[in-house]
């Protein structure tokens, strides 16, 4: 949001218009998502792309992300129905890297954690801050806990938040 009143995005551009390969001729759904559609979660695409959900976070990198929009990532038609993505929010990650020319991490740090003097808050689990975390439980399994794994350099999560105190 800091984004829009700054004039830098408006809410209704296309996902396109910042990245240009967000397109694919086996899924026209893609030409009509935006950022107002990523935000809210109603752009009707899947959760992680073609990507598992399981125990570990197998998130893709930018090729493979490349790769699954090129086949289709839509289940359900633009602003039909809400539906969480970690996909989508990476995308947003994404345009705020274009649109800063700043990696999410810097911009998150410089603009909104420093601007707000907050210091227990980061946008990825490391080695270093994953020993404050509190360890969830799966909601398939509510007798197994979950583990945190740092995020390998190759992969993407330029969405992820946490906040400790």
């Amino acid at each position: 949001m800091k984004l829009k009143s700054d004039n830098k995005l408006a809410l209704d551009d296309r996902v396109s218009k910042f990245l240009p390969w967000f397109f694919s001729e086996q899924d026209p759904n893609l030409e009509k998502i935006t950022i107002f559609h990523l935000l809210t979660h109603t752009a009707g695409i899947t959760v992680d792309g073609k990507c598992v959900n399981g125990n570990e976070w197998d998130l893709p990198d930018i090729t493979l992300m490349k790769e699954h929009v090129q086949q289709g990532i839509s289940i359900y038609s633009v602003g039909d129905k809400i539906k969480y993505s970690n996909f989508g929010y990476t995308l947003l990650g994404l345009i705020i890297e274009k649109v800063t020319g700043n990696k999410y991490a810097d911009y998150i740090q410089n603009h909104i954690f420093n601007l707000l003097n907050i210091e227990n808050s980061s946008t990825d689990i490391t080695i270093e801050n994953q020993k404050r975390l509190v360890s969830g439980y799966s909601s398939w399994f509510p007798s197994k806990k979950s583990n945190f794994v740092s995020s390998p350099q190759n992969r993407l999560i330029c969405s992820c938040l946490w906040t400790n105190k």
